[in-house]
């Protein structure tokens, strides 16, 4: 007979699913935020050449790295000065370093920011990550069904041993091939024309990128919690199977049932399932998003080439 979860532990489990999925959404909107302005400057600003005049510590409280202070002429004639809002230890940049700038005609100095192109953009890209990391984790856990086998109970057919429990995967076979096949086109993407990538085609490849690190760092707690959750599964399967009698002699099933009885380790599986999960969710997204903005690119540019 199958074993199906704690009605209270779902309960629970939905709440904090609700409110990570809130959080998400409210790191989400920071990211968009934070990442607006910049773009918007890119595609609509106008760009002049400036000078670092001055270093100086944040006026606005931004840390306590040296931030520089930036001369350049707008459009109108008018001589603007602004302090860039990066700071660092060591310093950016030097008195006298030559600059691109970005502003807003109708208001050049409460606009002007220091041209870094995409790096403009890793606070809200991270912003970003975090919130989808966190929406994906939540919706998993809120849409969690009382009907849903507890993560060890596919141990019962697997006959496994105490010493060699394997720890429960959530394996989407055929997302994984889209997987596949979208990082394949991410890949051919980064190589195909312009080979020198800037502006949108270069936020795209930093998205694949982005998505390739999201997936390192999935396969890197893998390996760990893979090696953690054995371990404790097979503690608990000791003291729980020695308890009921159990010897080196029975079945790997009987061994596995005695791990499966424990609800702080059925907690900590299916936590770790969401988790996974959700940057399975996270990169599929960032692959999705850096395919298409990189493949609008390739497109204007067969496009410019036609004409």
């Amino acid at each position: 007979m199958t074993a199906h979860r704690d009605p209270l532990e779902v309960k629970k489990q939905r709440v904090f699913g609700s409110l990570l999925a809130f959080f998400g959404l409210l790191f989400l909107v920071v990211g968009f935020l934070s990442g607006r302005e910049p773009l918007r400057l890119k595609h609509n600003g106008m760009s002049a050449a400036g000078t670092v005049v001055k270093l100086t510590v944040s006026s606005t409280g931004n840390g306590n790295g040296r931030h520089a202070v930036v001369r350049f002429a707008a459009l109108n004639g008018d001589s603007i000065q602004f302090e860039d809002g990066v700071g660092a230890s060591p310093p950016l940049y030097r008195v006298g370093d030559p600059v691109r700038v970005l502003y807003r005609t109708d208001s050049p100095a409460r606009s002007a920011i220091v041209d870094r192109g995409i790096w403009n953009l890793p606070p809200a890209f991270i912003f970003a990550a975090l919130g989808l990391v966190c929406v994906s984790l939540g919706l998993s856990m809120r849409l969690q069904r009382l009907s849903d086998p507890l993560p060890g109970t596919s141990l019962m057919a697997a006959g496994a041993t105490a010493a060699s429990l394997p720890v429960s995967d959530w394996s989407p076979r055929h997302p994984r091939l889209w997987a596949i096949a979208l990082s394949a086109l991410a890949v051919a993407l980064l190589f195909a024309p312009p080979s020198h990538k800037t502006g949108d085609a270069a936020m795209g490849a930093l998205l694949c990128v982005l998505a390739g690190v999201v997936a390192l760092l999935g396969a890197a707690a893998n390996v760990v919690a893979s090696v953690l959750i054995a371990g404790l599964r097979t503690a608990v399967a000791a003291r729980s199977g020695f308890s009921r009698g159990l010897d080196a002699g029975d079945s790997g099933a009987a061994w596995a049932a005695a791990a499966d009885d424990s609800p702080r380790l059925q907690v900590l599986l299916s936590r770790y399932a969401h988790f996974k999960r959700s940057l399975w969710v996270t990169g599929i997204v960032m692959l999705l998003m850096g395919d298409a903005i990189m493949g609008i690119e390739f497109l204007k540019h067969l496009a410019d080439r036609s004409h």
